[in-house]
Parts: C-alpha cells; structure tokens; sequence
C-alpha cells in the first residue's frame, strides 16, 4: 500500500506545467479547482485538458486508496512527516558544517517530500467528513 501511494506521488511530482492555472501540481493540490477543469474539459476538450485528466485521474486513485484503508493511508502520511523532520534535521546540521552542497540536496530533497505531504493532505482535505 505505502509503494502504491509512493509511486502514485513520485508521478505527481515527477512533471511540471507550465500554465499556472492547469498546472499538474497546481490541480492536484486544489480539489475543487480540478474538479471544475475537469468538468470544462468534458465539455471542450483542449491541450491543458491532459494535464486535468492526468490529475483527476492521481487524486481519484489516491482518494480511493484512502477510502479502502484510512489507518494505512494515515500511516503513510506520518510516515513522511517523520521523514521530512529528519531531512530538515539533516538539513539544518550540514548547513552549519562546511558541506553547503550536501545540504543543497538535503534540502531540495526535504521539498519535495514537502510536496507529498501537501497532496496527501488535500486528498484528506476533499475526502474528509461533510465533504
């Protein structure tokens, strides 16, 4: 369950936009916003409807899999706030020594679980109670 969640946000974060608006990264973080691209898209299908469809398509997935097992999914999700703490911890130490560039990395790898959190977070967000 933790590799499929995994995999699912590796490809959500894997490809960038350019139209702010329709931007992958974008929908995918704002429900609400995605379900009215998609919903125009069904209508008048264009270029950027490919990025909607690709988003619609992740967030379903991701919603799905934590309406089959919401104690797993949660537990994904501390699991990468446990590791994200880590890389900042990390991050913060190599910062004070003398390799900047380790902790460059250290710290462009603590974003993008930064990134992960935040869809993981709108996927609760949107499936949650009185949604």
């Amino acid at each position: 369950m933790k590799k499929y969640i995994f995999t699912i946000l590796l490809c959500v974060f894997s490809q960038s936009c350019s139209s702010s608006d329709l931007s992958y990264d974008y929908l995918i973080l704002h429900p609400k916003k995605l379900e009215k691209a998609y919903k125009s898209c069904e209508a008048t299908f264009t270029e950027k409807c490919r990025e909607v469809e690709r988003a619609a398509k992740d967030f379903t997935i991701l919603s799905y899999t934590r309406a089959r097992d919401p104690q797993k999914f949660g537990k994904s999700i501390l699991h990468l706030q446990e590791n994200t703490a880590k890389l900042y911890k990390e991050y913060l130490a190599l910062k004070k020594s003398s390799d900047k560039q380790k902790a460059e990395l250290i710290f462009k790898d603590y974003q993008e679980q930064i990134k992960k959190l935040n869809v993981l977070y709108a996927v609760v967000a949107s499936t949650g109670p009185g949604q």
